[in-house]
């Protein structure tokens, strides 16, 4: 599953050469500041230098897609954002694995709850820890 993870890597710097433009970002909250400004590289490096904080969330956002390889691929086939894609994945003991992670949702409505409630919580931390952080900033 790695090498499928790097190749991905490898194929989004291909397709979007300025990603170096987010440098002191890992790969993959690069990625997240990107998608969270459409795509849009140059809106993405303005948010990022114009609000220092925001590179401390997409840093988080990347940490998650870092520890959970094919996150991307199991939210596009099982249809879930990235919180509850993580948590199948950790709930289902499938990290790395969309297949799997995929069939462990859907073998049952308690599977899929489960990784709902998990998801949820997961976000509510993440979104906790930036108010925090925001509000510390503001301070």
């Amino acid at each position: 599953m790695a090498a499928a993870d790097a190749d991905e890597q490898k194929r989004l710097q291909r397709a979007f050469p300025g990603m170096a433009g987010l440098a002191g970002l890992p790969f993959w909250s690069q990625v997240a500041a990107m998608a969270a400004h459409g795509g849009d590289i140059v809106g993405a490096i303005t948010a990022v230098s114009l609000n220092p904080r925001l590179k401390d969330e997409y840093a988080a956002l990347g940490a998650v897609r870092e520890a959970h390889p094919q996150l991307d691929v199991l939210e596009a086939k099982a249809g879930v954002d990235m919180w509850v894609a993580a948590a199948a994945m950790d709930e289902g003991g499938c990290v790395g694995d969309a297949a799997a992670a995929a069939a462990w949702l859907a073998a049952s409505n308690v599977n899929k709850e489960t990784a709902e409630a998990k998801g949820a919580a997961m976000r509510a931390e993440f979104e906790a820890a930036s108010k925090g952080a925001e509000e510390a900033a503001a301070a």
